[in-house]
């Protein structure tokens, strides 16, 4: 861990909110030359949010400059945490736009603003019978109730 960047990121970096959690806890985990090698598992873990959400805000850093990142492998060439290397020059010139952050979310994961398509369309499966494909049309009639 490295006060010097932990410090850089208090003070000059731009990030909010979610952004800036994900970037303390890879500033939390980096040495002096701002290298750091965590899984997504203890970035969620230190920032507090979603893995999707880390991956997402990793890749809006990678697309601005902020961060390098570099992929690792074991001996046995099994994929390992990545190299993330934190670019100190950049902290206070890292504020993420929302076509930035729009563009590095997957288009099958994309909400909002009109453009969310859901996957199926139609009618549910539980509309219809066994297999006759009717909409299953439902009356319900109150019971009668007589005098005695």
């Amino acid at each position: 861990m490295s006060v010097k960047v932990l410090s850089e990121v208090f003070d000059k970096s731009l990030t909010s909110g979610n952004a800036r959690l994900v970037l303390l806890a890879l500033a939390d985990c980096a040495s002096e030359d701002g290298a750091c090698w965590p899984s997504l598992r203890k970035l969620k873990k230190k920032s507090g949010v979603s893995e999707e959400t880390v991956r997402k805000y990793l890749h809006a850093f990678e697309a601005i400059g902020l961060i390098s990142s570099e992929e690792r492998y074991d001996v046995g060439g099994r994929r390992t945490s990545n190299v993330y290397t934190i670019n100190l020059e950049m902290l206070g010139r890292d504020s993420l736009e929302h076509k930035t952050l729009y563009s590095v979310i997957p288009k099958s994961k994309r909400r909002g603003r009109g453009r969310y398509e859901p996957v199926q369309r139609g009618v549910g499966m539980n509309m219809f019978i066994g297999g006759r494909y009717e909409p299953v049309h439902r009356v319900y009639n109150e019971p009668s109730i007589e005098p005695l």
